[in-house]
């Protein structure tokens, strides 16, 4: 394990908080960027991928140091990411020239059938000893296809430990010493998971090779069903910064300490706010390492062997199977996962994550949708649909398939099948660049207008033939629906 650069104090670069960000500049030494937030689908078949030019362009432009965090091939689970989607990383990588590059230790992937399933969402990996070698193994792949230091993130988990797993820290420590690699230490994850009754923050950090951590995150989020989430909803709480403040000072080669925050949330948080926090993440990282001399040196555990009840395999299976709410056989395991109230908030996000993918790609069908049915009946169409089509990283591919599930619920509302022939048209337009024409039996115009203000469309008192041409210099390239859509971000 190499010694690495200094990074310094910064932010998760996103292009919907550029802006903000950008008004920050004079407070970072340091970017990170997340680079499948900058990918895009290439082609109508959504098989393929690549990486938009203009704004890495930017990004290499930015006076401040660069890191690489990637969201979309988490390290933890036994399916392992093509080695197509890893090259373009690595392109992506010899582009921006960052000091390291970071993945999640989760899985998002289960297998069906044969085929691969996304679950849009990082889920947590099988805490035993079969689980520290198919992590150690994931990041081995990983780390095969770059020349760059590699940190693994300690994620979230909703989930309140099982029976046979090891302690979390335990578990951190024994992959980041088998595969000789980074921590990237996410405090808020951490707070986030003792707050939801897991192990203590303290208990966790304890157990940890502290002169691992190379990186911090911290963030802001918030109670929901008495549950906290980490949903990266605003600046870092009191009780956060003071933990914080006391593992720094603990950590001589702690070399980034990164503020996370979703674009949604943007608009709440003032860039007064954004730079209070950043100033106080500043004064605590001028003193890390200062309480160094009172670190013991990690000695690694021994952990006992012992026959479990499930596999890996069948951890991933039936908690990836349970978060997309399909059905599971009848096992010890699945008993279990189905009682831990965790289960129904993971469900609660992926849900939201997947909808964001339709209302994105079909805004005004999804709105004229939504008006007449009221939120509760359409949040239930919506259920209706996720649970006969498994997720997709491209929010155009999943409006294909609901555009076909709309054709055959045979909705009788008006406006409905032509507005969404004229998004799918638009959407087509916008990938193959070829100009299309979409006929509508009325006005069109009072029903776009309508809609964009929230409200439902009066009737029209007579049909009237109306053609609407798409051109394709009037698409966006950097059109939400073509963006790859890597995970629920935790």
């Amino acid at each position: 394990m190499n010694e690495l650069p200094e990074a310094g104090v910064g932010m998760i670069y996103l292009p919907a908080v550029e802006s903000l960000m950008e008004s920050q500049l004079h407070l970072l030494d340091v970017i990170e960027l997340e680079p499948q937030t900058l990918w895009y689908n290439k082609d109508a078949r959504c098989d393929s991928f690549n990486f938009n030019i203009e704004q890495t362009k930017k990004l290499q432009e930015y006076p401040v140091n660069k890191l690489f965090h990637s969201v979309g091939f988490p390290v933890g689970g036994t399916l392992l990411p093509g080695v197509a989607e890893l090259t373009l990383l690595h392109k992506h990588a010899t582009q921006i020239k960052p000091f390291w590059i970071s993945e999640h230790l989760s899985f998002n992937i289960i297998e069906e059938k044969g085929k691969k399933i996304n679950t849009n969402f990082l889920l947590p990996p099988a805490q035993t000893k079969e689980g520290i070698a198919v992590a150690v193994e994931a990041i081995n792949f990983f780390q095969s296809h770059f020349k760059l230091p590699f940190a693994f993130e300690t994620g979230t988990n909703y989930l309140q430990k099982q029976l046979h797993e090891i302690d979390d820290g335990t578990f951190v420590a024994a992959i980041a010493e088998k595969a000789d690699c980074h921590i990237l230490l996410d405090l808020h994850n951490i707070m986030a998971n003792q707050l939801n009754g897991r192990q203590s923050v303290n208990d966790f950090i304890h157990q940890l090779p502290l002169e691992r951590i190379c990186e911090i995150h911290i963030a802001g989020g918030f109670f929901h069903n008495n549950f906290y989430l980490d949903a990266h909803s605003g600046v870092s709480s009191n009780e956060l910064f003071e933990m914080l403040d006391k593992l720094v000072n603990r950590l001589p080669h702690l070399k980034a300490l990164i503020f996370e925050m979703l674009p949604e949330y943007a608009s709440t948080v003032s860039k007064e706010a954004i730079s209070k926090q950043l100033e106080k993440m500043h004064r605590i990282y001028d003193h890390k390492g200062k309480n160094f001399a009172s670190v013991k040196r990690y000695i690694e555990k021994t952990i006992p062997d012992q026959l479990l009840p499930y596999s890996a395999k069948e951890w991933e299976t039936t908690l990836g199977r349970l978060a997309l709410e399909k059905t599971v056989p009848e096992s010890g395991l699945s008993v279990t996962l189905q009682q831990d109230n965790g289960i129904k908030i993971i469900n609660e996000l992926i849900f939201n994550f997947r909808a964001s993918m339709v209302v994105t790609a079909l805004k005004l069908s999804t709105r004229l949708l939504r008006l007449s049915l009221g939120t509760n009946l359409f949040t239930e169409h919506l259920k209706g649909f996720f649970a006969q089509s498994n997720p997709g990283v491209f929010a155009f591919a999943v409006a294909e398939k609901y555009a076909v599930y709309l054709e055959d619920a045979a909705l009788e509302m008006p406006y409905l099948y032509e507005l969404v022939a004229y998004e799918m048209a638009a959407l087509n337009t916008l990938i193959d660049s070829e100009a299309r024409s979409v006929k509508f039996s009325y006005n069109p115009f009072p029903v776009f207008r309508s809609l964009i203000n929230g409200q439902l469309p009066e009737a029209q008192s007579s049909n009237m033939p109306f053609v609407l041409n798409i051109e394709p210099d009037e698409q966006h390239s950097d059109n939400e629906s073509l963006n790859y859509y890597a995970v629920y971000h935790n």
